[in-house]
């Protein structure tokens, strides 16, 4: 099963990309204005190069329906967030990833959406915050709202399907690989984004 090597070929590199992307100071209730901002220039490049590169190949490659691609975009979200902070999206330099094959797509979308999975318990923290009182809301984090299960269970079973159409689980646990690679990368740059708007 793809979802299954997926998870156990990638717990390593998920893992690092959870320590730099301040999991524990996020559950601790100890993040503050500026790690958030980090945090949601981050996503905006990282969903933005997805959206654009990955969801473009899944979709010139018959996928769209397969992965209801319209209903996982996530940028118009983070767009808002960044609003909220008083970032206009137009400054910020989205270094699109190297995507080239469908397996790389989809090892990337899985980055995306498994990202989302805790992102309702994620927002209920923030909003907890005292840090992050002024900021207004968390439209990234639980974007999905309700339909956050539903919408994960639809990509195991969209992922096991087009795993089982292409035959090479090797290249999409290769791509998620990427992926990981791709948002520490992007961690990296809204650090230094962020300390510019600091």
């Amino acid at each position: 099963m793809v979802m299954q090597l997926l998870k156990e070929n990638t717990r390593a590199a998920h893992e690092a990309v959870e320590a730099k992307a301040y999991s524990t100071n996020i559950m601790d209730g100890s993040l503050n204005k500026t790690q958030y901002t980090e945090l949601v220039v981050a996503n905006f490049i990282f969903n933005s190069g997805v959206e654009t590169t990955a969801y473009y190949i899944l979709r010139q490659n018959g996928f769209e329906g397969v992965f209801n691609l319209t209903d996982r975009i996530k940028t118009p979200a983070l767009i808002d967030d960044l609003k909220l902070l008083g970032i206009d999206a137009t400054t910020i330099d989205v270094k699109q990833p190297e995507i080239t094959t469908v397996e790389e797509a989809i090892g990337f979308v899985y980055v995306a959406e498994g990202s989302t999975l805790g992102g309702a318990v994620i927002a209920r923290t923030l909003a907890k915050n005292e840090n992050l009182k002024t900021i207004g809301g968390f439209n990234f984090y639980g974007c999905y709202g309700e339909l956050t299960g539903e919408r994960w269970k639809n990509f195991i079973i969209a992922t096991e399907q087009a795993g089982g159409r292409l035959n090479n689980s090797d290249a999409i646990v290769a791509g998620a690989q990427k992926g990981f690679e791709y948002f520490g990368e992007c961690l990296a740059t809204a650090k230094a984004f962020a300390k510019t708007e600091a």
